[in-house]
């Protein structure tokens, strides 16, 4: 169900998507990819107080290995101004992947605007 999930996310039909990542999820709750795409779908729909909580479950299902909800929780906190928040995803971003570019601007961007 989850990579029916993606394929159906990928070709538009969010609401196939959320039902196949929804059925992923009773099997096996614990399933990131899944719950990183409901986030995914969430934060398009601009609900993103549900996206966050996606994400959040995406990143401690998988140790902190999510990257794609780490991002997504990096670009919610930045936009929010949520620096502290944004920084602590950062982290663990570049703990799971630590030469990612991406990732490293983000958190010296975050860094920054802390200060200020």
């Amino acid at each position: 169900y989850q990579g029916l999930g993606w394929a159906q996310l990928n070709q538009g039909k969010k609401l196939n998507a959320r039902d196949s990542f929804e059925k992923c999820i009773k099997l096996n709750p614990k399933n990131s990819a899944a719950l990183n795409g409901l986030g995914w779908i969430a934060h398009g729909q601009s609900n993103i107080d549900d996206a966050v909580e996606w994400w959040e479950k995406a990143v401690k299902a998988s140790n902190g290995t999510a990257t794609a909800s780490l991002s997504g929780l990096t670009q919610v906190y930045m936009n929010k101004q949520e620096y502290d928040k944004a920084i602590k995803y950062y982290r663990m971003w570049l703990k799971a992947e630590p030469n990612n570019k991406q990732a490293k601007e983000g958190l010296e961007k975050a860094r920054e605007l802390s200060k200020n």
